[in-house]
């Protein structure tokens, strides 16, 4: 059965804590600090605050042969004064992410009880950036940006005491993991890493899963931290094929999400009929 003709899994109280879609391209030949100071002037209103960060390398998913087999390089391209700009709403929830070769749009949780906006809403948050950024490209008779690859991320926070009690609880939550040893029962389980890497369709990207305990920043709580990256080159540099993988993108973090995860946990986090 195609993916597209199943019913789309949802939930009314999803642990996402944070989503990013980004679009990366190819480095803007003459972007420089100043361009980026003018653009915040254009949307300052909507974000006050700004900060600097080093640049995000590349990370483009291969499929020829020499790079099939390896985990995503990443490579550092131009000069090492490079910048990120962070962009943040006064509500600290929208963070527009800006350098020579990246756009990313982020929605965060920054209380307990804020709601997820759901895909719908961050992709129009994309949408409108994009849209804004390449206007401002052109406005500065820059070239207009190469698209070469596009993400989603997903991350959740399983919170110890809500979804587990100990790490060897890690059954209850991770449907693969079963906890059990092929000669007996494991010890009990301290701690630990699970990553996994899916290729899609057509080579069409690649998903990314990453399941580790940490401890989140706000309160100090323990959780089990489990993101979900999908990456992969959309058919052009248009907005309309960008979107079409964005979606692609979303629909491989979501099914492999609720595949990955129990039916324990699909009625805490109430799945919908």
């Amino acid at each position: 059965m195609a993916e597209s003709s199943r019913p789309f899994p949802d939930f009314d109280n999803p642990p996402v804590v944070e989503t990013a879609l980004g679009v990366e391209f190819a480095p803007l030949k003459g972007w420089t600090a100043l361009h980026a100071g003018l653009f915040w002037n254009e949307i300052r209103n909507e974000y006050p605050s700004a900060e600097t960060c080093p640049p995000l390398g590349s990370q483009i998913e291969r499929f020829d042969p020499a790079g099939a087999g390896l985990p995503p390089q990443f490579i550092e391209i131009g000069p090492p004064a490079r910048l990120r700009y962070w962009f943040v709403d006064s509500a600290q929830r929208r963070l527009l992410q800006v350098q020579d070769s990246r756009l990313i749009v982020n929605w965060r949780k920054a209380e307990a009880s804020d709601p997820y906006p759901r895909y719908p809403a961050c992709r129009n948050q994309l949408v409108l950036e994009w849209n804004r950024f390449c206007a401002h490209v052109r406005r500065e008779g820059l070239s207009l940006p190469q698209v070469v690859q596009c993400e989603v991320t997903y991350v959740n926070h399983l919170l110890q005491g809500r979804e587990w009690s100990t790490f060897s609880d890690l059954a209850r939550v991770i449907a693969p993991w079963t906890g059990k040893g092929s000669d007996g029962p494991l010890p009990e389980l301290d701690s630990g890493t699970i990553n996994l890497r899916f290729t899609m369709p057509n080579q069409a990207g690649r998903l990314h899963v990453s399941v580790g305990q940490g401890i989140r920043f706000a309160d100090g709580k323990d959780i089990i931290q489990m993101s979900l990256t999908a990456r992969g080159a959309p058919a052009s540099s248009s907005q309309e094929d960008i979107c079409r993988w964005l979606d692609l993108g979303r629909e491989w973090v979501v099914r492999r999400f609720v595949e990955l995860t129990t039916a324990e946990m699909h009625k805490q986090w109430r799945r919908k009929a």
